[in-house]
């Protein structure tokens, strides 16, 4: 009969181990969950998932024909104070901006650069995001 207590009585202690390391086990995942309140939690938005993103919306990505529209007026927008310009036709190639500008018909050549490097300039600084090519022509 002792062989059969001590027997039993191991199994008794394996079993106290056991319960011991559930409820300690418990504990730790009791204590990794948050306290906050429930709907405080911070989210990250339009992350991207879905087609949506809020995260770098000036930066190109998959939907960028929502932009051109609106990149199209901010261009015909900063270009409408430089003179000598009389018109101008935007189009667009993926990351590359293309400005065709039709400049006064008595303007010089070195005058004619001019006014496209400082239309290069002046589109790009507002437009970052794309590879600006500007072309001036009488």
């Amino acid at each position: 009969m002792d062989k059969l207590d001590r027997h039993t009585g191991s199994g008794t202690a394996l079993h106290r181990w056991m319960l011991a390391g559930l409820i300690g086990a418990a504990l730790l995942l009791g204590a990794g969950c948050s306290g906050a309140e429930p709907g405080t939690e911070k989210g990250y938005g339009h992350d991207g998932y879905m087609g949506y993103s809020n995260s770098n919306p000036s930066l190109m990505n998959r939907n960028t024909t929502l932009l051109y529209e609106k990149d199209t007026r901010m261009i015909e927008q900063v270009l409408k104070p430089v003179a000598g310009i009389r018109s101008t036709r935007v189009s667009f190639n993926g990351s590359e901006l293309h400005v065709q500008l039709t400049a006064d018909p008595e303007m010089t050549d070195a005058q004619l650069e001019k006014l496209r490097a400082r239309a290069q300039a002046i589109v790009q600084t507002n437009m970052p995001r794309y590879e600006v090519h500007v072309k001036a022509s009488r």
